[in-house]
């Protein structure tokens, strides 16, 4: 390529956007080219690289490693795009569980429900406020149950003893009713007979005098009655 030519065609493609494409091609063309040994990559020397890449390369061939590299840098900034959009929907959805979890945790914990809510509490990141705060709440809950279960206990065992203590007083109560009960039959049955033995012991007396007139009469009719 002849000086003019060269310098127009310099003039053409002289653009720092594409500094990075003019010395990877340069340095394929000439690895060892004093433009890449002397100064390191860089848009204000871009001048130098692409002046002694138009001694080794087309005009043609720059321009369509230039294509390559556009479309390389757009095929780049697409997926980091892609991922930048995918890590803020990954971080929006994060952030709606995340508050879904809060409004779970602060249900259960209203309902009582600690074990699920402690549960949901250990998937909040640590710098989360709320983990600190239901976590004391939690543990203040479960004191206080434990303190009401105990005084529950207690009632039943001191309700239970009372039944017991009432029953134990009725059993002797009726225990002492039926011996009562008893000695009034006892004595009814005592009183019952006595009459029949006093009828009995009066027939007996009758007996024995209606015997003793018999035998007085006997012996006034024979004579053999005493004489005074």
């Amino acid at each position: 390529m002849d000086p003019r030519e060269k310098l127009r065609a310099f003039n053409q493609l002289l653009d720092d956007k594409f500094y990075e494409p003019d010395y990877a091609l340069l340095k394929k063309k000439s690895p060892k080219h004093e433009a890449l040994t002397i100064h390191a990559p860089s848009a204000k020397l871009h001048r130098e690289a692409l002046f002694g890449l138009l001694d080794l390369a087309t005009t043609e061939q720059i321009e369509k490693n230039r294509k390559e590299y556009l479309k390389k840098v757009e095929a780049a900034a697409k997926k980091a795009e892609e991922a930048a959009v995918k890590k803020a929907e990954e971080a929006a959805a994060k952030k709606a569980a995340e508050e879904e979890n809060r409004k779970q945790i602060l249900l259960l914990l209203a309902d009582g429900d600690l074990e699920e809510c402690e549960k949901l509490v250990a998937e909040l990141p640590d710098e989360d406020p709320l983990k600190d705060q239901v976590s004391a709440d939690i543990a203040l809950l479960k004191q206080q149950a434990a303190e009401m279960e105990m005084k529950e206990e207690a009632a039943a065992k001191k309700t239970k003893e009372a039944a017991v203590k009432k029953a134990e007083e009725a059993a002797a109560k009726k225990a002492e009713e039926d011996a009562g009960s008893g000695e009034v039959k006892a004595d009814d049955k005592v009183a019952a007979e006595k009459p029949a033995d006093d009828q009995a012991k009066k027939k007996e007396e009758v007996a024995q005098e209606e015997s003793s007139k018999k035998s007085t009469s006997t012996h006034k009719s024979t004579g053999t009655g005493s004489k005074t």
